[in-house]
């Protein structure tokens, strides 16, 4: 459900362009005590999750991470297109969050660059009613570049009700556990 809400972002494809170099993978973040390693290998990218932290991965190759208490989500896709290897990460979530599906009085704020992170990235924060289910969601959209070949999106989903301080650990440490590798085709 998150899921295909960030497909239709125009910002999900694993169609790639033959005109542009082989990715290579890099290694793996070191994942802290206690949590496990995601790997997608049809979206190319690894990840560390948190002690009791689910995933479920969809046929279109994106993820669905849940906390522990399934009060956020973060769906994980790889933009292989020309927009998704062009793009700086910037752009890539301004453009994407304005075209996320099934929301309601959907309000954003403005794009800002992440530093810290492995990749380029960027973040943009935005809260709307999801309509299906009538809640009012906070969202924070990341967008993870490899100029040339890939932009990653990460989009966390939770409740305006939950605090975002109560997830911002554990977020900050996937962040930066985060790394690409050549998507299996």
């Amino acid at each position: 459900m998150l899921a295909a809400a960030l497909a239709g972002c125009g910002g999900s494809s694993s169609s790639r362009d033959t005109s542009t170099p082989p990715e290579r993978a890099d290694p793996p973040a070191a994942a802290p005590l206690g949590w496990s390693r995601l790997v997608n290998g049809a979206a190319g990218f690894s990840l560390s999750l948190p002690p009791g932290w689910t995933n479920r991965g969809s046929a279109g190759g994106s993820t669905l991470v849940r906390s522990r208490d399934r009060a956020l989500a973060v769906a994980v896709s790889a933009d292989r297109s020309r927009d998704g290897a062009g793009d700086p990460p910037t752009t890539y979530v301004d453009r994407t969050v304005r075209n996320l599906a099934g929301y309601r009085g959907l309000s954003v704020g403005r794009a800002v660059a992440v530093p810290g992170l492995h990749y380029p990235a960027a973040s943009v924060t935005a809260i709307g009613t999801f309509r299906r289910t009538q809640v009012r969601q906070a969202i924070t959209l990341y967008a993870l570049h490899r100029p040339g070949s890939v932009t990653y999106a990460l989009a966390v989903f939770r409740s305006a009700k939950t605090p975002a301080a109560r997830y911002a650990p554990y977020l900050r440490i996937l962040l930066r556990s985060f790394r690409a590798r050549p998507a299996q085709v």
